[in-house]
């Protein structure tokens, strides 16, 4: 095979690797601010729940 076509399969398979990462990365992206969210929303609720039992008392 000639060296410049091993070249462009390399730069080839650097590109699909470069895009593999990229996708995990977004979806990593994406989990963490879901968690976020939801500890947020939690947090929030806990909130609640603390000041309805505070005007119980």
């Amino acid at each position: 095979m000639k060296r410049n076509t091993k070249a462009a399969l390399g730069l080839l398979a650097l590109l699909g690797l470069k895009a593999v990462l990229d996708h995990v990365i977004e979806a990593a992206d994406q989990q963490i601010e879901q968690k976020k969210r939801e500890e947020l929303r939690k947090g929030s609720i806990d909130v609640e729940y603390r000041v309805i039992e505070e005007i119980k008392t």
